[in-house]
């Protein structure tokens, strides 16, 4: 466990009602304090680590507001300030680092003695196009390392779950940031990425090991509990939304689907394959496996070390007992604490497999391979709805489709900014009729030969498929 403050130092914060508590903003630029002896009046600091639904794979960016009398005395605008706050602890002042954080020029154009300034922590430096620049294959850890010299941030810690996952090549072919890619990482990872006295870590849930901290009926305003969450019993990673032979399943023995609690991974990068997903799918079922906790909502007063991700005990009135996990972390200065701690439910599957169908899918069944790494999909379908009868192969790649048929197709399908469209093998397929419908409407009747291209003689307008 990582000894955060005294225990002097929790005492004095935990007082309702104590001496002054103490805090600095110092902007780096200008290597300038402003305390609350002077002009530093509240600030508010916002980490939320449970986004869209998901905790597992976010990267948390903390958010600062800031309020200070500035009679034009400071320019913290497009500079970095560093937080921390302290109580006297004997004869000193023992403070808590709260990280630095990034101002951007505020949208307002004059800035008055009462405007808030908003700023943001480090993550906001992946906000940045990925730039593709090591050796495959390479550790996790060493593409983790080379992404923090990216963006010039300093890695805290290369030990994580799966750190030794050998990546085989680059997914990220389309612009993405330097954020989604940690996002990825972090999922490998079952954690979140989050910024912590100014580096990066992956932070995991602690299934195992005690609460760093307790907070009872003494310590907070409002306690609203939720049903327990858990225990995991199951663990899938997925692709595509789940299409059939595109996910990796583990559970323990006995699971139904009346008690079946499942954490699902989705269309990671990395695991696009069978393959790379039973590279990895035990350990992490292993390590999520078991994990139980309160979801709830605690509006306290007094926690200015607690962070994201730290599993803690809380107490209600009647001396009920929970474990819980910090998903969402608010906390305040104005002279004294407060805050609020907010624990959700992961999302979980119940029901594991689902018959789904429609009015335009009959029976499927398909094999549906996403290479992202050569920008290739590939589709192998057996049966499908209306549009087809029977399809055999379709690849598609960044500029082109190139189908192959095997018999009889009707192939009936509308589809928008495709260039190129190739058929091979159509000599022994006896294609006679290609119907192209768009902007114009072509009706070609083509005979089998060596060259199928329709003669321009004959079809003087058309343009050559």
């Amino acid at each position: 466990m990582i000894i955060r403050v005294s225990d002097e130092f929790k005492q004095e914060c935990k007082k309702n009602v104590s001496s002054l508590k103490y805090a600095t903003l110092h902007i780096k630029e200008d290597n300038e304090d402003i305390t609350e002896n002077d002009d530093l009046q509240e600030f508010n600091i916002e980490a939320q680590s449970y986004t869209s639904d998901k905790f597992i794979g976010s990267t948390v960016s903390k958010k600062v507001t800031v309020k200070i009398i500035d009679d034009g005395n400071y320019q913290l605008e497009n500079k970095t300030i560093s937080v921390k706050t302290g109580v006297e602890v004997g004869e000193i002042i023992e403070y808590q680092n709260l990280d630095s954080y990034i101002i951007p020029k505020p949208d307002v154009e004059e800035i008055s003695a009462d405007t808030a300034l908003i700023g943001y922590d480090y993550m906001m430096k992946l906000e940045t196009p990925y730039v593709d620049r090591v050796k495959y294959p390479i550790r996790t850890d060493d593409y983790l390392q080379d992404l923090c010299n990216q963006v010039r941030l300093t890695l805290g810690s290369r030990d994580f779950l799966n750190n030794d996952y050998m990546i085989q090549g680059n997914p990220f072919t389309n612009g993405e940031s330097c954020r989604i890619v940690l996002s990825n990482i972090a999922q490998i990872a079952l954690g979140i990425a989050v910024i912590d006295e100014e580096k990066l870590y992956i932070k995991n849930l602690d299934i195992v090991g005690e609460p760093i901290e307790t907070i009872d009926g003494n310590n907070y305003m409002e306690f609203n509990p939720n049903n327990i969450f858990g225990p995991v019993n199951s663990f899938k990673i997925q692709m595509n939304n789940g299409v059939d032979g595109e996910e990796s399943v583990r559970e323990d023995v006995g699971v139904t689907d009346t008690n079946r609690c499942q954490i699902t991974i989705s269309d990671n990068y990395f695991l696009n394959s069978q393959e790379q997903r039973e590279l990895i799918i035990d350990k992490m079922f292993n390590a999520i496996k078991g994990l139980t906790y309160l979801p709830v909502k605690i509006q306290y007063y007094g926690y200015p070390w607690l962070k994201l991700g730290d599993k803690i005990k809380v107490i209600d009135k009647n001396n009920n007992e929970y474990i819980t996990y910090i998903m969402n972390h608010e906390f305040s200065y104005n002279g004294a604490y407060s805050g609020v701690i907010e624990s959700k439910a992961l999302s979980k599957t119940q029901s594991m497999y689902k018959n789904t169908s429609d009015i335009k899918t009959w029976k499927r069944k398909t094999e549906l391979q996403v290479d992202k790494i050569n920008g290739k999909i590939t589709s192998i379908i057996d049966e499908q709805s209306q549009y087809e009868e029977k399809l055999t192969q379709i690849e598609q790649d960044v500029d082109s489709i190139s189908q192959k048929v095997e018999n009889t197709v009707d192939f009936k399908r509308e589809s928008e900014g495709i260039t190129e469209l190739h058929i091979t093998e159509a000599e022994q397929a006896d294609v006679l009729l290609l119907e192209i419908k768009g902007g114009k409407e072509y009706n070609n009747y083509l005979y089998p030969s060596a060259d199928l291209y329709p003669s321009e003689d004959l079809y003087p307008n058309m343009e050559v498929i």
